[in-house]
């Protein structure tokens, strides 16, 4: 009898304990982010930061599809970045910025890069607060290779995580 009351009490404290303590953390979202050039490239990871100059000067919003903290460039890779006068991420919802856009594709292809002078519309579509995203998109443009030539870029997507 006492051993099913100890069977009986190891089940109610199992029970409870998974009740009470927290659940194993879900992984959170990557964000995602695709080109449209002569052989589309999808990226699987993709993170929004706005760095706050303050004294009045702009923005510098930045979108990565690779981990900026290493010390390692994953290939391909994908980086825009742009001057705002808006101070959150939030706020960028509906709004369309000048960027400039540099992609390192994939096999040893040459770097592409916005000319000079020349930059990508990405208008920002909108938030998901509950995971901490924006979506949005980026205009067709011309891009120019590391090699001399120019690339066609037909637009693209992304859902951005915005880093904290």
């Amino acid at each position: 009898m006492s051993e099913k009351g100890g069977d009986l009490i190891r089940e109610s404290k199992q029970a409870t304990d998974s009740l009470v303590n927290d659940p194993e953390p879900r992984p959170g979202p990557t964000g995602h982010f695709s080109v449209q050039l002569a052989s589309p490239l999808e990226f699987d990871q993709a993170t929004i930061r706005l760095f706050v100059i303050g004294d009045g000067r702009p923005q510098s919003l930045q979108i990565a599809t690779y981990d900026t903290k290493s010390d390692q460039l994953s290939s391909p890779s994908l980086f825009l970045v742009g001057s705002t006068s808006i101070e959150t991420i939030p706020l960028h919802e509906n709004q369309t910025i000048a960027c400039d856009l540099f992609i390192a594709p994939p096999l040893n292809r040459p770097l592409l890069r916005t000319p000079i002078g020349s930059t990508v519309d990405v208008t920002f579509d909108s938030i998901d607060f509950s995971v901490g995203t924006i979506t949005g998109i980026i205009s067709s443009c011309t891009l120019l290779s590391s090699d001399g030539t120019s690339v066609n870029c037909n637009g693209g997507q992304f859902r951005a995580v915005i880093a904290h």
